[in-house]
This record gives C-alpha cells, structure tokens and sequence, in this order.
C-alpha cells in the first residue's frame, strides 16, 4: 500500500502545479480529478492551523486557478508511519517556489491514506506544518 500512496502523492502534487500554474483550463469537470481522490470524510489542517474539508478544498482550488507564475513543488523523503489493513500513515516534505529561487517554502506533512472498497486510495487526513 505504500507504493500507492506514493505514487498518489506524486500525482496530486503533480496535478497541483499544473493547476495552480493554470495548467489545464479553469473547469470544474477538471478537479474531479482531486474530489474522487479525497474521502468524503477527508479534513486537512493547513500550516496555519484552519480546517478544510473535501468541498472546501475544492472550492480553494477553483480561486487559485492560475495564481502561481512558474513555481514548482517537489516532494522529499516521504515515509510510511504506520500502516494496518486498509490504512496507511505517510510523512514527507512538500516543497514549493521557484526553479533556483532563494528561499523555498517547506511543509512537514503527515497524511492518512484508506484503501477503498474498489482499491484506489483515498486520503482521508492532512496536516501540515511550517517548514522553517
């Protein structure tokens, strides 16, 4: 289950540049993408401490549609936690800025994966913290 979970925090970061950066075009159809991904009971604390659920966070992604000019996010040192049947505890670092910026921003990241009924992974917890 690690390998998923990997793989999917990969492919939804990956997915966040690409939007935020305005890469495809501004369409709901399009975060289906992210709602199918994130369990209906899914809650992420962000690095300042509010709490967003599944819709909320939708809603986020459609307003910052664009707003990035180039920067990029990268992934560092994931690792399992945790792991008993259909959950999975991951933690790693998500970095964010530009290509050769200066000063990057950095998030800890502890994530709580669950394996669907039909096999694909859910997140189903998010909480991030400052990098300093």
């Amino acid at each position: 289950m690690i390998a998923e979970c990997k793989k999917e925090i990969y492919s939804i970061h990956e997915f966040f540049e690409d939007w935020l950066n305005g890469r495809p075009e501004k369409d709901t159809a399009v975060l289906q993408r992210v709602h199918s991904v994130m369990n209906d009971r899914f809650l992420m604390i962000s690095p300042n401490g509010t709490e967003i659920d599944r819709d909320g966070l939708n809603e986020n992604l459609m307003k910052a549609h664009g707003s990035w000019n180039g920067e990029q996010i990268w992934i560092k040192h994931i690792r399992c936690r945790y792991q008993h049947r259909d959950l999975c505890l991951v933690v790693y670092e998500e970095w964010q800025g530009l290509p050769g910026g200066a000063d990057p921003q950095g998030r800890l990241s502890s994530a709580l994966f669950k394996k669907a009924d039909d096999s694909t992974i859910q997140w189903l917890h998010l909480h991030e913290v400052w990098i300093k």
